[in-house]
């Protein structure tokens, strides 16, 4: 059985295998026996591995395993004999703290609880030991807080609340300015919280506090909050454990400190050490924004010796992990310890700004680049505000990219709720902790009082790019929802708007076109200029859209859906076809509506490679909804039976007949397809004259009218044609390509519209794709078609088969023999794989997900069968024809699945419009990541 417990000697052994050490650590841990290694002063501890946590959560997330327990108490032996300390006892007491700990790394959501092992008896031998009471007693309150938020639930606002309030009567305007008389009445009135809301003391039993704070932050790592911000990076497996270890004091003397140190500046990107230290404080005091706050440049005046110690350990440290990074460190008056390092979180400004500097100064293009990620680039794709004149109602520190305007929002709760119907939501708050991280991912925007670089709201809204002005000089009444400066007032449902860099506006201002710009640009272009012969093109379904495309930068254009440009005409085209396949003005119809559209997608496309797809949804699936044209038909042959007799004062019998009609009309239509809606139930009352008809008056003869008859025959013919050729699913069927076989003249008179286009537009080369294609006898026989229409034609045409089922894709081989490309369709492929429709995942998806059994299909990427099939189908036509052009499209295709298409061994990557820059940058980025 592997152990639940792991010194930080017997974790170093196995740190050099991060696949083996990340199964039973996380994150923090990895990352700190890496700098102990480059020279760095870690504090004594141990770690909870995830074997720990697993034998919690086997065993019902309610106790502590007594195995784990044991383990524990041993390795606090340890410690104590390392530092003759003992913990629990009066006499040279020693505290711990519980870090949790995750991989992947959860910044901020884990709950820590710091000074384990304070009581009122320990307090007092601290105090004698130390000699400094404010020591003593804010490490008491830092205590109770922790231990209170995460072991009895308690609001950390409370707290936070309590804080604010002592600090305003008393006029301290910050931590440093207490003395220990403040901080033993804030211990009190801590205290009192904890009474109010549980009817008891603080526990005072050191191994009782101990064992709580284990099982506590061992629940919390289920909680919401944590839940949450898995859920919204889609992550699948999380691994957590904890780090158990001495507290270190950053505020026992005059000269201790506590601090935060970068290798960059995180607003301006610029390369130079960046971070901000207390003195006589700790690192809570910092991130909290409660204490004096000083430039970490003033270390060397202010506490020479953090210098000379730290600076070279961080400089060593930030070479080993060789991007830009952040260090917690504390000095207890003797020596610098490290805490914690993570990934510096930049702005986006100063993330782009880093990418270009470091890129200039010699680094390679894969290691300026090797910290950006996709979401970076979405966005640098957002507009800013445009032409302001006016004075900012406020200003504070940004953090995203992309202006806001939306209404202000001043309660959490609300602020969720009313982002989740779609509303732009600017919130405010005094403000912001890792427990409101729901409210700040649903907010377009958020703006608060306090904040600073490395406050947790900071640091979370900037890992999340939001736009936001922190640490504003604003008034704000959560109470009264609304938020002062001097004689200005914005109230709640005010419209505000935010600017990119932090400026807060009333009213609202105009927005500027999106575009990359700036650093961005360039960063974007270097990117580019990695993906050799992978091309990225657009699926585009109108003019508009490829102009779009084309300005986003797009390579081509692929495929190009006839049932995309024809939605307007087809329903009348298919009725026309479904009663007669060669009715010559129907034909030509439908070659005059492909032609027009296509010109102007030809137009817009400014003479890239465009691929047209031919016809593919089967043309029931554009006839009028049978449930509906039933109903109306059951109508008029009510009235009609009636005519000439008397109308009676109500329809009742109408109705009923009707009723009957409808039943008997639709009795052998036991199904619906998947693009039918739900018909109503037969109405009991009266029924209603439709729009321009006059209510039918008492005693007054029904009349069938000469336009009702005509009607009559019309719809007669509708359901009737629409019963013959109802698919039972239209993805199954005469779809595709054997559509266009069983009906030649519709791939005819396609291809003849195609050939018009092309002629107009002065077009020589084209692809044709054959929708849906299963076997190489289909591709055979289209193929002849397509060149029959081509003949005597100045027009090139490649042609390709898109692949929407399995079988297509196990037969990729043959197909590529007589194929120039080929496509894979993945709205058709991932349904079909899944035996599911569209239509079909409302009825169980949102269960599905609730069950945490998978996500709807329909936005998300099957990266096991599907990616196993796609990958399969590839291999096998590029060893028939290397040469291949193989791509893929669908809805759930976004920028991020573009590393695994890659993977693949696509020669193309679809892109929506709107994501091309975004699929540009993803593709660019795994191919820099795998080149040796």
């Amino acid at each position: 059985m592997e152990k639940s417990v792991l010194s930080l000697e017997e974790f170093g052994k196995i740190a050099d295998k991060p696949e083996e050490a990340y199964k039973v650590v996380g994150d923090k841990a990895l990352k700190l026996i890496q700098a102990q290694r480059r020279g760095a002063l870690i504090p004594n501890g141990f770690i909870v591995t995830n074997t720990a946590y697993q034998q919690f959560m086997q065993s019902g997330a309610k106790e502590l395993p007594e195995n784990v327990w044991d383990e524990v108490l041993s390795y606090i032996k340890l410690i104590e004999q390392k530092t003759s300390k003992r913990f629990g006892l009066n006499i040279s007491p020693i505290l711990l703290s519980i870090r949790s700990d995750s991989n992947p790394s959860l910044p901020l959501m884990l709950d820590s609880i710091v000074n384990i092992g304070l009581n009122d008896v320990t307090a007092i031998a601290l105090e004698r030991l130390s000699g400094n009471k404010s020591y003593v007693y804010s490490s008491y309150c830092d205590f109770i807080q922790s231990f209170s938020t995460v072991a009895l639930n308690i609001d950390p606002h409370e707290f936070d609340e309590m804080f604010q309030k002592f600090s305003e009567s008393r006029n301290l305007s910050n931590t440093n300015e207490f003395n220990s008389i403040d901080w033993i009445d804030l211990t009190r009135l801590y205290k009192s919280i904890v009474v109010r809301h549980t009817g008891k003391t603080i526990p005072q039993d050191p191994f009782e506090q101990l064992k709580h704070s284990l099982k506590a932050v061992y629940q919390k790592m289920n909680s919401k909050k944590v839940q949450n911000y898995i859920d919204y990076h889609k992550y699948k497996n999380v691994n957590f454990s904890l780090i158990i270890s001495q507290m270190i004091p950053g505020n026992i003397t005059p000269q201790s400190c506590a601090g935060i140190i970068s290798t960059h500046d995180p607003i301006t990107g610029e390369l130079t050490n960046s971070g901000d230290y207390i003195v006589d404080g700790t690192l809570l005091d910092i991130i909290k924004h409660r204490g004096h706050m000083h430039p970490i440049q003033n270390l060397s005046r202010q506490i020479p010796d953090v210098k000379n110690k730290l600076f070279p350990i961080f400089t060593s440290i930030a070479e080993k992990f060789g991007s830009p990074v952040t260090l917690e460190f504390i000095y207890d008056g003797q020596q610098v310890y490290i805490l914690q390092v993570s990934p510096l979180v930049f702005s986006y400004n100063g993330l782009m700004r880093s990418v270009v500097l470091s890129k200039n100064k010699g680094k390679t293009l894969k290691e300026g680049l090797s910290f950006v990620q996709i979401e970076d680039i979405t966005s640098a794709n957002l507009p800013d505000l445009q032409d302001v004149s006016e004075q900012p109602f406020a200003s504070g520190i940004a953090s995203g990219h992309g202006a806001v305007v939306g209404k202000a929002v001043f309660c959490t709760e609300e602020c969720v709720k009313r982002a989740k119907n779609g509303e732009k939501i600017v919130l405010f708050r005094k403000s912001l902790q890792p427990s409101d991280f729901a409210a700040i991912s649903a907010a377009s925007a958020i703006v608060t009082a306090s904040g600073n670089l490395y406050t947790a709201s900071t640091l979370i809204c900037r890992m999340l790019r939001k736009t936001t002005a922190i640490g504003c000089q604003i008034n704000i009444d959560e109470k009264e929802q609304k938020v002062t400066v001097d004689d200005k007032t914005v109230n709640k449902d005010d419209i505000v708007s935010i600017d990119s860099n932090g400026k807060v506006y009333i009213g609202e201002q105009a927005l500027g076109n999106p575009g990359i710009t700036g650093d961005a640009q360039q960063v974007c272009e270097w990117a580019d200029s990695v993906r050799g012969n992978l091309k990225i093109i657009s699926q585009a379904k109108s003019a508009e859209e490829v102009t779009k495309s084309v300005e986003n930068g797009a390579e081509g254009f692929a495929p190009i859906a006839l049932d995309d440009l024809l939605h307007d005409v087809l329903p009348e085209i298919a009725l026309g076809l479904l009663k007669d396949h060669e009715n010559q003005e129907i034909l030509q119809k439908l070659e005059t509506s492909i032609s027009e559209n296509l010109t102007q997608i030809l137009a817009a496309a400014k003479g890239l490679d465009i691929t047209v797809k031919l016809l593919d949804k089967p043309l029931s699936v554009w006839l009028p909804d049978l449930t509906k044209s039933v109903q109306e038909l059951s109508r008029l042959k009510v009235i009609k039976e009636n005519s000439g007799n008397e109308n009676p004062n109500t329809s009742t019998e109408v109705s009923q007949s009707q009723t009957e009609t409808e039943k008997s009309e639709t009795e052998t239509e036991s199904e619906k397809t998947q693009e039918s809606e739900a018909p109503e139930p037969p109405k009991e009352t009266t029924e209603q004259p439709k729009e321009g008809e006059e209510a039918p008056k008492e005693n007054t003869k029904i009349e069938f009218s000469e336009e009702n008859e005509q009607e009559l025959q019309r719809l007669t013919e509708i359901v009737d044609i629409t019963k013959k050729h109802k698919e039972s699913n239209p993805l199954m069927g005469v779809c595709g390509i054997r559509m266009n076989l069983v009906t030649p003249h519709l791939l005819e008179t396609s291809m003849n519209a195609i050939v018009s286009a092309c002629t107009n537009s002065s077009i020589e080369n084209i692809s044709i794709l054959l929708p849906n294609v299963t076997l190489k006898q289909e591709v055979l026989k289209a193929t002849e078609l397509v060149q029959k229409a081509l003949e005597g034609k100045n027009l090139h045409a490649k042609i390709g088969a898109e692949l929407g089922t399995p079988r297509g894709c196990l037969v990729t081989k043959e197909l590529a023999e007589v194929c120039d490309f080929l496509t894979i369709d993945y709205n058709k492929l991932g349904m079909i794989l899944y035996g599911m429709c569209t239509a079909d995942l409302e009825s169980f998806i949102p269960q599905y997900e609730k069950l945490n059994i998978f996500k709807d299909p329909s936005k998300n990427f099957d990266k096991e069968a599907a990616y196993d099939l796609i990958k399969k189908a590839i291999n096998e036509a590029t060893q028939t024809k290397n040469d291949l052009e193989f791509y893929i499209y669908g809805d759930s295709l976004s920028s991020d699945v573009a590393p695994l298409l890659c993977e693949a061994g696509v020669t193309k990557i679809m892109s929506k419009p709107e994501d091309v820059v975004l699929t540009k940058f993803a593709a660019a980025l795994h191919i820099l990541k795998t080149q040796q």
